[in-house]
């Protein structure tokens, strides 16, 4: 049973995934917050977070996944197998696969976070560049339009220069 440090998520919710995975017959029984936490603009940069994480990611995650979850020894086995050092547990617990079943429940809050706009924004772009490579593909297509650009404007440069009228002052 995994479940956060700060008890957000109550431990009760162990007795409940242990019936929800005998009944289901699952490998994994995992929490969803019923409905984000916090104010707006944290609720909207919450949901803006799984939006474009799903939108760049193979494995889309479940939106308001929480760290709360009941996993059998097969499954803890798989997440150990990855090896990884730097990576986003919610993407990790997807691409190890397995018949998993997700429990709504409701997320207390402690007080205020001390995750700041800044460190939410880094965990974000870790979590985004550790779960896939799409980005990397973008960043390169982005580069190939740019030099394709700047090849033609060259030409047309290097056109209007000889052709058209000579160029006597500038970047030519």
């Amino acid at each position: 049973f995994l479940l956060d440090c700060d008890l957000e998520e109550p431990p009760e919710l162990l007795v409940e995934f242990w019936s929800k995975m005998q009944a289901e017959g699952c490998d994994v029984v995992f929490g969803v917050q019923n409905l984000r936490r916090g104010k707006g603009i944290d609720r909207f940069v919450g949901g803006l977070f799984y939006k474009v994480f799903n939108h760049l990611s193979d494995l889309p995650i479940p939106e308001n996944i929480a760290m709360c979850r009941l996993m059998n020894r097969r499954y803890v086995d798989a997440i150990g197998q990855f090896g990884e050092r730097n990576f986003f547990l919610g993407s990790l617990f997807v691409e190890a696969g397995f018949r998993q079943v997700s429990v709504p429940f409701e997320k207390t809050s402690k007080g205020s976070t001390t995750y700041n706009f800044r460190r939410r924004v880094s965990l974000m772009v870790d979590a985004i560049t550790s779960s896939t490579a799409k980005p990397l593909v973008y960043v390169f297509y982005l580069g190939l339009a740019m030099r394709s650009l700047t090849i033609f404007a060259g030409i047309a440069v290097l056109f209007r220069h000889l052709f058209i009228e000579r160029l006597q002052v500038g970047w030519p």
